[in-house]
């Protein structure tokens, strides 16, 4: 079966109290030029729609004036993200739930293939940690 790379609307983390949370207790590492925060909460009725993750982007407006480039940069890591997420949804266990939020943290616009690299190994490292919360 063909892996559809897609990134509906129930995948995007839209909720305030859901951001917020996130930010205030989430747990964050770095992946040069990406920061990812994460967070992982046990599933009970947070999966409405059928996905277990839920993912933000940020790019500032202190490192980035125009929001031409500012919007750039958020298609760059959408794009790395929605082909690149599927190998962190199959790791993640089943009533668990990842919230997960990723903030461009260079001043200057990259390459497509650097910012790819930085969310691959990001992914990675999140399958890590969704490894670990199964056990």
């Amino acid at each position: 079966m063909a892996i559809r790379h897609t990134f509906k609307v129930y995948e995007r983390l839209k909720r305030e109290q859901h951001i917020h949370t996130l930010f205030r207790t989430g747990k964050a590492f770095s992946v040069f030029p990406v920061k990812f925060i994460f967070r992982v909460i046990p599933a009970e009725g947070t999966i409405k729609n059928g996905s277990n993750l839920q993912v933000g982007f940020s790019v500032p407006k202190k490192k980035f004036r125009k929001s031409v480039d500012r919007h750039e940069v958020r298609r760059l890591l959408f794009e790395a993200w929605r082909l690149n997420k599927h190998e962190l949804i199959e790791t993640i266990p089943d009533g668990w739930s990842f919230h997960v939020f990723l903030v461009f943290m260079n001043a200057e616009i990259p390459a497509y293939s650097v910012v790819e690299e930085a969310v691959i190994t990001g992914i990675n490292k999140l399958c890590e940690i969704a490894k670990k919360t199964d056990q």
